[in-house]
């Protein structure tokens, strides 16, 4: 392999890694979201005051903590990624 193919490879294969580190981020965001939906629903069912109260707090808890996790997993893997 000459130097010229060599280098073209490791361009293509960073941009791939870049795709994937943002398809990994949107997809794992894409499902926080769908989670938060089925509690939402939940809460919407629920009929037990104390219960619908705790889905609250944990709805708040799961998407707070969520989305930090995510935010540092995803700022590691760019870091990474330079």
């Amino acid at each position: 392999m000459d130097i010229l193919t060599k280098e073209k490879m490791f361009v293509w294969s960073m941009r791939i890694n870049l795709r994937l580190i943002v398809k990994f981020h949107y997809e794992c965001n894409r499902l926080m979201r769908n989670q938060i939906f089925d509690i939402n629903e939940e809460i919407r069912s629920c009929k037990d005051e104390k219960l619908k109260n705790i889905l609250i707090v944990e709805r708040g808890n799961f998407a707070k903590t969520f989305l930090d996790t995510l935010q540092s997993n995803t700022f590691l893997m760019m870091y990474s990624y330079l």
